[in-house]
């Protein structure tokens, strides 16, 4: 369950973001940075980084998993658009998502 770290800030390369311990993916739109990890732990590395580092940033924002992510994590039904497919568990298969 990844934890979301956006920030902006005008810092060319992103590619020494994408290299912390626990960061998954680093997306760029603009001058908007977004830093998809393992919880706290990548919030602190993250900030480190960019203080080591002497970047500016702005508007800092942290949005973990939410209660349906982790909900549906434990559950074991992956959350990258598998709609509707079986998933199994320990008492058979269930649907989810269906209509």
């Amino acid at each position: 369950m990844q934890t979301e770290i956006s920030f902006r800030s005008s810092m060319e390369h992103t590619g020494g973001l994408a290299a912390l311990a626990g960061v998954a993916t680093v997306r760029r739109d603009r001058e908007k940075i977004t830093v998809l990890g393992q919880g706290d732990k990548t919030v602190l590395e993250v900030l480190q980084y960019l203080k080591e580092k002497g970047v500016g940033y702005s508007g800092l924002a942290v949005k973990p998993p939410d209660l349906e992510t982790v909900f549906l994590k434990l559950v074991g039904y992956n959350t990258a658009g598998n709609v509707g497919q079986a998933v199994k568990s320990g008492r058979g298969q269930h649907e989810i998502g269906g209509c």
